[in-house]
């Protein structure tokens, strides 16, 4: 099975070099999902950081505007 892989990473390779164009296609291909990879990876990193934010805002208004349930007189 390893020689299979191997056969067919070389025919792979050698189609590759007899045709610059599809080399060029695959290399900005995958120069376009490295793209993609990191541009999702810093929009889900601003939205966890908004969503604390926001978390932290709410847990200070809920803190500061509620108030303490009135004592009983007994």
């Amino acid at each position: 099975m390893l020689e299979e892989g191997g056969k067919a990473a070389s025919a792979a390779v050698a189609g590759l070099t007899e045709r610059p164009l599809a080399l060029a296609l695959v290399v900005i291909n995958i120069l376009f999902l490295g793209f993609g990879v990191w541009f999702l990876k810093d929009v889900i990193e601003t939205s966890n950081a908004a969503n604390m934010r926001r978390d932290a805002l709410m847990a200070s208004l809920i803190k500061d505007c509620t108030t303490p349930p009135a004592k009983k007189d007994e």
